[in-house]
């Protein structure tokens, strides 16, 4: 798919708020799956962001359109969950006691690449889960609106229609125990299918880690962005993360291992579809049931997945 410019960087638009929460300078968005082309002088930054595009399109998960939106400078990436991926011109964070790391453009595109991946996990899911499948719906809804303030520049008094209208979204989740618990069911398997994707794609094992590290970083979070290494070695029998982004670090060790690596890029595919086998369906074991998944899962997703590599 193609990257269509939608705003130009000259537009400088919605320096208010960009969803419910996130206050940011947005300088420029782009539209996938358009049907436009770019032009010839498209920055450097956007040839890299396309390339990023068309590794992930190779290797044939899911047509997904999804929207991207350049802020100026953040200290993350994410997917709103319905149609848009935030993504920063400039990727900095900031030192237990002061100080600004920049991170460069290659960390930016790992991060984007995990936030197109979650896109796209996620039209798994809406055919694996109704439940998921509205949340979707709703976040589609939210994200459009996020976009209509983009392209229309709107006035005040319009503009917080908007918000009202996607509060009222927000609201309808909220007070839906569904829905707000099959979104905390899939986020652990959606980062690890994410993060999977980032790292495939850049050829890295490291790559998630090497994005969210910096000098300064503090023990206590280095050792928890480690849990995203592919090529470190994490422990299922004393492994005690359980935040949804590091919970799966064992199985990320199996994954990254010589034994299941893949060399290719027909590798890459089938290894990612095999990964999806396994998270969906322990994924919709945990919904008949009506359990949340925990570090301990971490076994029985190895047993499963590294059958595929024998």
């Amino acid at each position: 798919m193609a990257i269509q410019r939608v705003i130009s960087a000259a537009a400088m638009v919605l320096t208010l708020t960009v969803g419910l929460t996130a206050t940011a300078e947005v300088i420029e968005f782009y539209t996938l799956g358009a049907g436009g082309k770019r032009a010839e002088n498209e920055a450097f930054f956007t040839d890299h962001i396309q390339r990023v595009v068309d590794q992930v399109d190779n290797l044939r998960l899911a047509d997904n359109p999804i929207n991207i939106v350049v802020e100026r400078r953040s200290g993350g990436a994410s997917f709103d969950y319905g149609s848009i991926v935030y993504i920063p011109r400039t990727f900095e964070h900031s030192g237990q006691y002061g100080g600004t790391y920049s991170k460069s453009i290659y960390d930016i595109l790992a991060v984007f690449a995990h936030e197109y991946a979650h896109a796209i996990f996620g039209t798994f899911l809406a055919d694996a889960s109704a439940d998921y499948a509205e949340l979707k719906r709703i976040k589609s809804q939210s994200s459009e609106l996020s976009l209509q303030a983009l392209r229309d520049d709107p006035d005040t008094e319009t503009l917080e229609q908007m918000r009202q209208q996607m509060k009222a979204l927000e609201d309808s989740v909220v007070q839906n125990p569904a829905l707000l618990k099959i979104a905390r069911q899939v986020g652990p398997y959606s980062e690890l299918y994410a993060d999977a994707v980032a790292v495939f794609v850049t050829g890295s094992k490291g790559a998630i880690y090497e994005a969210l590290a910096y000098e300064g970083m503090p023990f206590h979070m280095r050792a928890y962005v480690e849990s995203r290494d592919f090529g470190m070695k994490h422990d299922p029998d004393t492994w005690t993360f359980s935040d949804e982004h590091a919970m799966f670090g064992p199985l990320r060790s199996v994954i990254g291992s010589d034994e299941c690596w893949p060399r290719s890029d027909e590798q890459k595919r089938l290894r990612l579809q095999q990964l999806k086998t396994v998270l969906i369906r322990d994924l919709q074991r945990k919904i008949t049931a009506g359990e949340m998944p925990t570090k301990d899962d971490n076994k029985q997703l190895i047993a499963e997945y590294s059958a595929y590599c024998r």
